[in-house]
């Protein structure tokens, strides 16, 4: 999300009844941007950067799938590949991945095919929607989002318009652009000042 576009959202307050609202300053929902941030290097072998458009599937506490572009994965005490708050990792048909016992070397493909010891044993779930200005997805919590258009479905990546690849080993960065988004904070700020002194003179 714009930073701009949370502040005016806090900042909402009702005028008076004899002043029109001005629907620039008065802003009571945000966009999430979802384009890609910078993906920076880790090494880790289960962190994965999606470069292009895409979302991971996760299983989230209620057994619903939700989505995420935060590839910080790791694997529990059964071996089952989770995220950061524990939730398992989906593979393409929907079910938590396992890593096989006993791996020495693990290597995830551009496609989120998995391999242990150059044995695949499953495939990242990569989706995408169609709807996407904006995506019919809300936020539920940490990087999580869920669907909120009953008639938008997840579509697998590679049936996708657009070329998207996994990179094992990487994280995506925030694609907050902090200088354009300082300029926009300073702007809204101003604006919300003076529609404030407006309503204190008519007050």
């Amino acid at each position: 999300a714009e930073l701009t576009q949370v502040l005016e959202e806090k900042m909402n307050v009702k005028p008076p009844s004899n002043v029109s609202q001005n629907s620039e300053l008065l802003v009571a929902r945000y966009n999430i941007d979802f384009q890609q941030g910078p993906l920076k290097e880790t090494n880790e072998i289960y962190d994965v950067g999606i470069a292009g458009r895409g979302f991971f599937g996760i299983q989230n506490v209620d057994g619903s799938t939700v989505f995420t572009r935060d590839g910080s994965f790791t694997t529990n005490d059964q071996g089952q590949l989770v995220n950061g708050q524990g939730l398992f990792v989906l593979d393409q048909s929907g079910q938590p991945i396992r890593t096989p016992n006993g791996v020495s070397e693990l290597t995830i493909g551009a496609d989120g095919r998995m391999f242990a010891n150059d044995v695949e044993f499953s495939q990242l779930m990569l989706v995408d929607f169609e709807q996407n200005d904006p995506y019919p997805l809300g936020k539920v919590g940490g990087n999580l989002f869920e669907i909120t258009d009953p008639n938008a479905q997840p579509i697998p990546l590679k049936a996708t318009r657009g070329v998207s690849t996994i990179k094992q080993g990487f994280l995506e960065l925030a694609n907050v652009n902090v200088v354009h988004e300082m300029v926009n904070m300073i702007q809204t700020l101003r604006n919300f000042q003076g529609y404030q002194k407006t309503i204190q003179a008519l007050d």
